[in-house]
């Protein structure tokens, strides 16, 4: 056991190998491959939220500020069936008389409407297996905020204060408007699912905002780029084990009565059913595609310190998302200085995480005197 301890506070074991790398590939994770549950998820859920090419390619370019509609125009050109399909909404529309370039049909529904119809309609096609309708009028049968509601949402409050990385945070609730569109036609009890990713949403949401203002007393952050969605989306695993495994709710609302440490619950979890709600959320990450670069950051958000050596950047992200979920999962105003809660908050999982404690109470008093 010391050995083991003495390992994770180096980073690597004695034989050089990255710490993570071991404990990734121990055999409680290994039997993970086999768990029934595991397949399950890969083969029913997997598939379901592989963002497509021409979507893809379209939010990597909205992430970036050297977006352009030549260039949302040139994604559509290499799909001629989408590119025909759009065309085709811009004719509906009475825009034109004459059918325009796409360069020039981009322009005229907007760089952001021509995103999110391209979004939804491929979303549509992977959860679902529907093509776009048209009704007898020649009217496309689909509204993309219908089907796009976390996104939105999400980067309507990111540009009300010009955040910067709106378009990733847009991305970020992506990801559960696709896990809702699955949970429609695969949940058993569809109400109790959605209402479920409406929570997680919620309390991802609450990390979120938590995290900004942690980041704002940090000169430097790694994966800024990701941070606002690293912590909205940190335990969209939760959401799939519940649609994979409709038990997953009542030994929730065991564990919370119990009210159980959070390292006992995840430990009984992952014995109980074979895979952890973290590793399936690395692995949607992964197949979700966008969010690749921060997988192991999901994957280790209640473990940071295994990121300590080798991934500094990811260590770093992964412990902001940990401090930043501990206070919402625990949000109260401290009531003084050596408050019990903000050891509670920076728990033994953050203690070789550098950040100055001083700050996080005048960060939880103006968050509680803004949500009152």
């Amino acid at each position: 056991m010391f050995i083991l301890i003495h390992e994770i506070s180096m980073g690597v074991t004695k034989g050089g190998e990255k710490i993570e790398d071991k404990a990734f590939s121990s055999v409680s994770l290994k039997l993970v491959k086999a768990a029934p549950l595991f397949r399950k998820f890969l083969k029913d859920i997997a598939p379901k939220i592989y963002i497509p090419d021409v979507s893809y390619e379209i939010l990597k370019a909205f992430s970036n500020i050297d977006v352009t509609a030549e260039k949302v125009a040139d994604f559509l050109k290499a799909n001629p069936y989408y590119q025909y399909e759009f065309l085709k909404m811009i004719e509906s529309k009475g825009m034109r008389e004459e059918l325009p370039s796409m360069d020039a049909a981009v322009i005229l529904l907007g760089m952001q409407n021509s995103r999110d119809l391209i979004v939804s309609m491929q979303l549509l096609k992977t959860t679902k297996g529907l093509w776009p309708e048209w009704d007898k009028d020649g009217k496309l049968k689909l509204n993309p905020p219908d089907i796009l509601k976390y996104a939105l949402k999400t980067e309507e409050y990111l540009n009300s204060f010009k955040y910067e990385y709106s378009d990733m945070g847009y991305v970020g609730g992506l990801f559960f408007d696709v896990l809702a569109l699955i949970a429609v036609d695969y949940a058993k009890d569809k109400k109790k699912v959605l209402d479920y990713i409406e929570n997680i949403y919620n309390h991802g949401f609450q990390t979120a905002k938590i995290g900004l203002e942690l980041i704002k007393t940090i000169p430097s952050v790694s994966y800024s780029k990701y941070f606002f969605a690293a912590c909205l989306t940190h335990d969209i695993g939760k959401i799939i084990l519940a649609l994979i495994e409709p038990d997953y709710f009542q030994f929730c609302d065991v564990a919370a009565k119990k009210g159980l440490p959070r390292i006992i619950q995840n430990f009984t979890e992952q014995q109980k059913y074979g895979v952890s709600h973290h590793l399936l959320g690395a692995t949607a990450c992964h197949y979700f595609r966008l969010f690749k670069p921060i997988e192991k950051a999901i994957l280790y958000h209640h473990h940071p310190f295994l990121l300590k050596s080798a991934r500094k950047g990811l260590y770093q992200l992964s412990s902001l998302v940990c401090l930043s979920t501990n206070i919402a999962s625990n949000f109260k105003k401290p009531e003084k200085a050596n408050d019990p809660i903000l050891k509670l908050w920076k728990g033994r999982e953050l203690q070789d995480f550098k950040y100055d404690a001083k700050n996080l109470m005048p960060i939880v008093m103006r968050l509680a005197q803004s949500a009152s």
